[in-house]
């Protein structure tokens, strides 16, 4: 085997599809432990669910999508497109569904990866020795649940935005929100109607932008299906627009001025919207700086029924009938939906490379040490998509996936041809990288991100540069960055 792709998500995807266009003889298999490919926009399917890019920027820039009925794409269009091009380049013959990688290990005679992963039909670990290995398991893998503690007690109905399940009903049903963020204002108007009361729980205001999510018309879909060249226009206009946008990032008087306008923007939104009884609850005191910014899709409005109560006290327990908020009241609920976000991590996986060394204990200090948020030193031909530091601002993931798949394709090249046994980072550059990453998360705006990290140093989540900058990076990569090995049995 040439490459095991850990994840069949849009970053695996991208990978395995550029391994077909062009790498065609490769031999690679794809492991994804959910029972259909899609990753998060599989699991992701609650009411409401969509994407807040538009859609000529969210799919692969080789084949864009020509199906997308809305400007922002919901869940389902998009998990359709994903099926399409997997469909198209035949990716499902490479595919194997349920398996589980438990872990992975170098070896640093061979010069090989050996996997081990979960058969799905009877449980047994089996072993695949591949040449590359390729964690695609992307960032919004496992749901959070905020710290609630409880959990179990709780007799009715939970969901997760991120792990929904359509067999709970809503309908007549005592229903309790957790959360205000971007999956929270989505699901609320989207459900509200159906329920017989609905209690949102929040923590602390958010900036709410007014966003219109029209339906395609006939001529514009048939313009994207029948000319290219427009679709493809429109594709680079809008990356265009998205990549001016990083000025409101940069930590400087213009950068600030941004940020200001933006946040009156949500200000007199929110108060043009909402309810006047919930603006105290709705309106941040705080500037947006790297705080995202959610897009109102029909929350605020939604907050007008009826049956829905806006209260800000967060959630510290579950208890048999309900919640226990921090103040001590009790809201009774016949189901639980929790809007609280993702474990945002980029590893789960038990992965040894030189030496004996885990990634786990590489990382297990105050300093996630990474290259270009793809690579890492000491672990030879291995890839990450969506690794450390790859959480793009102000553009598209698909975008940031196919820049990333573009290097790796160009480093493993001489791999490929026999002419090199395995490639890697080296560590000065390494060393370099994350310097460089450290000195501009903490000059920049990117200091104030204390939702993740109470450190900016250590803020392993966000891109702290333009997409112009990611492009340069891997495209005109620093050959002396990464050595080669030729001796297959000598050991690094």
């Amino acid at each position: 085997m040439d490459f095991i792709i850990v994840g069949a998500g849009c970053a695996g995807l991208v990978m395995a599809i550029q391994l077909r266009r062009r790498l065609p003889h490769a031999r690679f298999v794809i492991y994804e432990r959910a029972s259909s490919l899609g990753g998060t926009w599989y699991y992701s399917s609650y009411p409401g669910c969509a994407v807040d890019m538009p859609c000529v920027t969210y799919s692969m820039s080789f084949d864009p999508s020509q199906t997308y009925r809305q400007w922002f794409p919901s869940q389902g269009e998009i998990l359709q497109y994903l099926h399409h091009v997997a469909s198209k380049y035949e990716i499902e013959k490479h595919l194997q569904l349920s398996t589980e990688v438990v872990k992975a290990s170098w070896n640093d005679e061979s010069k090989m990866w050996t996997v081990v992963y979960r058969e799905p039909t009877t449980s047994k670990l089996l072993e695949q020795q591949s040449k590359f290995l390729i964690s695609a398991i992307g960032q919004l893998v496992e749901p959070s649940y905020g710290g609630i503690q409880g959990l179990d007690r709780f007799t009715g109905g939970v969901l997760h935005c991120n792990h929904w399940d359509d067999s709970v009903t809503l309908e007549d049903k005592n229903v309790v929100v957790i959360g205000n963020g971007a999956s929270g204002t989505q699901v609320v108007p989207s459900i509200v109607r159906r329920t017989k009361s609905l209690v949102q729980l929040i923590r602390t205001p958010q900036g709410y932008a007014e966003r219109k999510n029209p339906t395609l018309s006939r001529f514009m879909l048939w313009m994207f299906k029948y000319v290219p060249l427009f679709l493809r226009a429109w594709r680079y206009w809008h990356f265009i627009k998205l990549e001016s946008r990083f000025s409101q990032f940069r930590n400087n008087p213009q950068g600030e001025q941004i940020r200001r306008m933006n946040m009156q923007a949500c200000w007199e939104h929110t108060k043009a919207t909402a309810p006047e009884k919930y603006l105290d609850l709705l309106l941040p005191d705080y500037e947006a700086d790297c705080k995202r910014i959610i897009g109102d899709f029909g929350y605020l409005n939604s907050l007008n029924a009826p049956n829905l109560r806006l209260i800000r006290d967060p959630v510290v327990q579950c208890e048999q009938a309900g919640v226990v908020t921090e103040s001590g009241k009790r809201y009774a609920a016949d189901v639980i939906i929790f809007a609280t976000g993702y474990q945002s991590q980029w590893h789960y996986l038990d992965i040894t490379g030189c030496k004996g060394m885990s990634l786990t204990q590489k990382w297990n200090n105050d300093i996630t040490y990474h290259y270009q948020t793809t690579a890492v030193a000491r672990f030879p031909n291995f890839f990450m998509l969506y690794g450390p530091n790859s959480a793009p601002p102000n553009m598209s993931a698909i975008y940031c996936f196919e820049n990333y798949v573009d290097l790796i394709l160009k480093l493993v090249e001489p791999v490929m041809e026999g002419r090199e046994a395995s490639v890697e980072v080296s560590p000065q550059a390494e060393e370099a990288f994350v310097e460089r990453l450290r000195t501009t998360l903490e000059a920049g705006v990117w200091s104030s991100c204390r939702q993740r990290t109470k450190d900016p140093k250590r803020n392993v989540y966000m891109y702290p540069w333009s997409n112009t900058v990611m492009f340069r990076n891997t495209h005109l990569q620093d050959s002396k960055a990464w050595v080669y090995h030729k001796d297959v049995g000598k050991s690094l």
